[in-house]
């Protein structure tokens, strides 16, 4: 896989998004047993530096999360 910036543009990077912060994440049903699977696993891709090289590889350094996390995101009004 790679990027064509001649075709491409990422939507969004580094921008609001209307909901004041920018998050990444899984979906899964509430109270899922693989949530604490899944959050230990980012939480080893971020400890290993991992993530930092994925998000840096694609752009998406403006994006990053300083830490993982559930339910990051709050409402708004």
């Amino acid at each position: 896989m790679r990027q064509d910036p001649e075709h491409l543009e990422k939507a969004a990077v580094g921008h609001n998004n209307g909901f004041g912060d920018l998050y990444q994440g899984v979906i899964l049903p509430k109270d899922s047993p693989l949530a604490p699977v899944i959050l230990d696993a980012f939480r080893i891709l971020h400890k290993n530096g991992t993530y930092e090289a994925i998000m840096k590889k694609w752009g998406l350094k403006n994006n990053f999360l300083k830490e993982p996390g559930i339910n990051l995101a709050t409402a708004r009004k």
